[in-house]
């Protein structure tokens, strides 16, 4: 199996819309084999997603199957205080009627702050986040479900991101960037 730069979270969503039943004409059983086995199972979806996780960001080339979020992430308001965890729930709001069953997005933080942990918001318990760090500042997120439903809108907390800071941030800098969502 080649996974290069061409795998993305669409090819994660479609592994595991399969695997509930779900045709779609662009899923290839093929290429979601990814151990070569000859059979799909939801650890082929995960392994696809560990893939994404380190893959380069958007080109025209790779993802032209990977529809640009139709929305944008939010967090609500939270307190960062040296030393001491923090979490910002992050909120997602749509502007089509089209819903997600999966996502992916990075993060970039200011210098001096860390990512410790991402979690499903609690209206979305069925679904799996996972992130890894891509640079000192930027963290790569990506978020499933492995029974095709689908992310809720509006003021339900989709994931919750656990942060830390080691430093005093300038004010001008304490901004939270979600960028490449997908």
């Amino acid at each position: 199996v080649n996974c290069d730069n061409a795998v993305t979270i669409h090819d994660v969503a479609l592994v595991m819309a399969y695997l509930d039943g779900v045709d779609h004409p662009e899923f290839n059983i093929k290429k979601a084999d990814y151990d070569g086995d000859g059979y799909v199972y939801e650890e082929d979806g995960e392994a696809i997603a560990d893939v994404v996780l380190s893959a380069d960001a958007p080109s025209a080339i790779y993802w032209y199957t990977t529809p640009v979020a139709a929305g944008r992430y939010y967090g609500k308001e939270f307190a960062l205080e040296q030393g001491v965890d923090a979490v910002v729930p992050l909120n997602l709001l749509s502007y089509s009627d089209e819903p997600y069953n999966a996502i992916q997005f990075d993060i970039k933080v200011p210098d001096g702050v860390f990512v410790n942990d991402i979690t499903a918001g609690d209206v979305l318990a069925k679904h799996v986040f996972n992130y890894a760090q891509l640079d000192m500042n930027t963290y790569r997120v990506v978020a499933y479900t492995m029974d095709n439903s689908t992310f809720t809108t509006g003021d339900d907390v989709v994931a919750n991101i656990d942060l830390m800071t080691t430093d005093v941030i300038e004010e001008s800098a304490r901004k939270i960037e979600i960028c490449n969502a997908y």
